[in-house]
C-alpha cells in the first residue's frame, strides 16, 4: 500500500554581512512555532561570520514539517523571520 509522505524541509541560518557573531535573538520563539521540529545553532558568539558561500558558512538550521509544501515554505519562512543574527565588527 502507498505510504503518505509528510512534507519536511530545512532552512539555513546565514549571515548577511561579515563580522563576528554577537548573538542570536528569537531562537526560542522560533522553536515554539507549530511544525518546527528543530532549530540548531552551530556557531558561538565571537565566531567569524560571512555571507554564505558554502555549507561551512552556515550559522545553523531550522527543520519543519507541514501538511503541504506551501505550508512548509510558510513555516520555514516564519521561523527564519523570528531569528535575528547580530554581528559585531570588533
Amino acid at each position: 500500500p502507498p505510504t503518505e509522505l509528510t512534507p519536511t524541509g530545512v532552512a539555513f541560518l546565514t549571515g548577511s554581512a561579515e563580522g563576528r557573531l554577537a548573538g542570536l535573538e528569537g531562537v526560542e520563539p522560533a522553536r515554539r512555532l507549530p511544525g518546527v521540529a528543530e532549530v540548531l545553532v552551530i556557531r558561538r558568539p565571537g565566531d567569524p561570520i560571512r555571507p554564505a558561500a558554502d555549507a561551512y558558512d552556515r550559522i545553523g538550521h531550522v527543520i519543519a514539517s507541514a501538511d503541504s509544501v506551501a505550508e512548509l515554505d510558510q513555516m520555514l519562512d516564519a521561523a527564519l523571520e523570528h531569528i535575528t543574527v547580530r554581528l559585531t565588527n570588533d
